[in-house]
């Protein structure tokens, strides 16, 4: 294994889920190093988050920048997610369950600078509120979120 480079294993590490990411960390030092970098966590349609997996990812906040987790996410798991604080990337185009109330819990990801919604399409404008105090936001995806308006893309530049 040591003669993959760091960057492919960094590579690797982003395609697993939290539990075959510790599992291979802890088959030695040098995969331990390399799992300690800051990684992405991406989930499939299929997948579901567990008590293990979001008390993994509590434990290793600060080195979570990027988390995927198209369709397989609801209103509910967003709580978790508060501790994340050095979040840069958030993926959660076609959450189909998540509404106005998921959205509250994003609002202490002050460093979040990408966050995908697209096909959320239970969001309304008055959602995009709790979105405000996420002053480090480059790119919002709000794609075929059918009930967002003008008047809440105005609101949350105001």
């Amino acid at each position: 294994m040591e003669q993959i480079s760091d960057n492919v294993m960094k590579i690797i590490f982003s395609f697993l889920d939290l539990k075959d990411h510790a599992n291979l960390g802890n088959t030695c030092k040098w995969a331990h190093k390399v799992s300690t970098h800051p990684y992405s966590f991406a989930c499939n349609y299929k997948y579901k988050l567990s008590q293990h997996h979001i008390k993994y990812l509590s434990k290793h906040s600060a080195r979570v920048k990027c988390i995927q987790f198209s369709c397989s996410i609801a209103n509910p798991d967003l709580v978790h997610l508060k501790s994340l604080v050095n979040l840069r990337s958030l993926d959660l185009n076609d959450c189909i369950s998540i509404t106005n109330t998921g959205l509250k819990h994003l609002k202490s990801l002050v460093n979040l600078q990408i966050l995908d919604l697209g096909g959320c399409d239970r969001i309304t404008d008055e959602g995009l509120v709790y979105l405000k105090s996420l002053v480090n936001l480059q790119s919002l995806d709000l794609y075929c979120c059918i009930h967002i308006t003008d008047r809440g893309s105005l609101a949350l530049r105001a």
